[in-house]
């Protein structure tokens, strides 16, 4: 599992790739890549190695994606910035677990735990 040599930040194109980094849960590691410029794909694997797809928006600020194992979940992200690709948000899996932050700087999507009510 690593980040992809080929997955380049490329300002305004739908063929822009940010690396995406986060932790689910506390247990799940999750590296891919997110592609396109205002709403597009996420690709990448959970340290399973089972292959996770999903989709973006900005104008939502919604981010869904599921797993080969059965995994999915949402991400709802509030900070966006466009000039470096970087947004930051809480999430939840489908199980309840929340997502942590990423350790990519250049993530389109870090993770931050859902705060309990």
């Amino acid at each position: 599992m690593r980040l992809d040599p080929d997955c380049v930040h490329q300002e305004g194109s739908p063929q822009s790739c940010s690396h995406v980094v986060g932790c689910i849960g506390g247990d799940t590691l999750f590296v891919g890549g997110s592609i396109g410029w205002d709403r597009g794909t996420l690709r990448g694997e959970l340290y399973t190695g089972e292959a996770c797809t999903g989709t973006w928006d900005n104008e939502t600020g919604m981010a869904r994606f599921d797993c080969g194992d059965g995994v999915e979940g949402t991400v709802q992200y509030t900070v966006f910035d466009g000039a470096t690709g970087t947004a930051q948000g809480t999430g939840e899996m489908l199980d309840g677990r929340p997502t942590r932050p990423g350790a990519a700087t250049t993530s389109r999507i870090t993770f931050r735990p859902k705060l309990a009510a």
